[in-house]
Protein backbone atom coordinates (compact mmCIF):
# COMPACT_ATOMS: atom_id res chain seq x y z
CA UNK A 1 0.00 0.00 0.00
CA UNK A 2 1.41 3.40 -0.96
CA UNK A 3 1.59 6.37 1.37
CA UNK A 4 -1.09 8.12 -0.70
CA UNK A 5 -3.44 5.15 -0.28
CA UNK A 6 -2.75 5.07 3.46
CA UNK A 7 -3.46 8.82 3.72
CA UNK A 8 -6.69 8.51 1.75
CA UNK A 9 -7.89 5.71 4.06
CA UNK A 10 -7.12 7.78 7.15
CA UNK A 11 -4.22 5.61 8.24
CA UNK A 12 -0.83 6.78 9.49
CA UNK A 13 1.60 7.48 6.65
CA UNK A 14 5.00 8.97 6.02
CA UNK A 15 4.98 11.94 3.67
CA UNK A 16 7.31 11.25 0.76
CA UNK A 17 8.16 13.16 -2.40
CA UNK A 18 4.87 12.19 -4.08
CA UNK A 19 2.70 13.34 -1.19
CA UNK A 20 4.66 16.60 -0.88
CA UNK A 21 4.10 17.20 -4.61
CA UNK A 22 0.34 16.66 -4.18
CA UNK A 23 0.30 19.00 -1.17
CA UNK A 24 2.07 21.73 -3.15
CA UNK A 25 -0.42 21.43 -6.03
CA UNK A 26 -3.32 21.57 -3.58
CA UNK A 27 -1.90 24.68 -1.91
CA UNK A 28 -1.64 26.44 -5.29
CA UNK A 29 -5.28 25.62 -6.10
CA UNK A 30 -6.48 26.71 -2.66
CA UNK A 31 -4.59 29.99 -3.01
CA UNK A 32 -6.39 30.69 -6.30
CA UNK A 33 -9.78 29.89 -4.77
CA UNK A 34 -9.11 32.04 -1.70
CA UNK A 35 -8.17 35.00 -3.90
CA UNK A 36 -11.44 34.87 -5.89
CA UNK A 37 -14.17 37.41 -5.42
CA UNK A 38 -17.72 36.15 -5.04
CA UNK A 39 -18.64 36.95 -8.64
CA UNK A 40 -15.61 35.11 -10.06
CA UNK A 41 -16.63 31.54 -9.17
CA UNK A 42 -17.30 30.74 -12.82
CA UNK A 43 -13.82 31.87 -13.88
CA UNK A 44 -12.19 29.27 -16.17
CA UNK A 45 -8.86 27.71 -15.29
CA UNK A 46 -9.50 26.75 -11.70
Amino acid sequence: MTNTERRDKGLAYIADADTFKEMAECQKKLKKVNELNRWEWERPGI
